[in-house]
């Protein structure tokens, strides 16, 4: 059964939270993503892929709306920086860069920190 918009328990899926590792202290991070894809850390920031609106498919030519992003917040909170402007179904990160994947658009990118 499909949860309703206003559900609480479908905004929890819109949600990327930080707490302690007993589950105590929960900050929200980042609110209001419509799908989640993907996520990965690093010391500062926790980097994540959404969907920007639902559907992300135009059905009048069937192709591909880059209505997403890959974007990332610092781990103490704060506000969303877009990096890549379209949604990633992986995400990694090392010591200089991010890199995100999208199998639908063929492509990996690798955007500098």
């Amino acid at each position: 059964t499909a949860l309703a918009d206003d559900d609480p328990k479908k905004k929890l899926y819109r949600r990327i939270v930080r707490a302690n590792l007993d589950g105590t202290n929960p900050t929200v991070l980042v609110d209001g993503l419509a799908k989640p894809l993907a996520m990965a850390f690093d010391q500062a920031h926790v980097y994540v892929s959404a969907q920007g609106s639902p559907g992300g498919v135009d059905p009048s030519t069937s192709e591909y709306e880059p209505d997403g992003l890959v974007g990332r917040v610092p781990l103490d909170g704060g506000a969303m920086e877009t990096l890549f402007p379209f949604n990633s179904e992986v995400i990694a990160v090392d010591d200089t860069a991010v890199y995100a994947g999208s199998n639908l658009l063929g492509i990996i990118v690798r955007i500098a920190k």
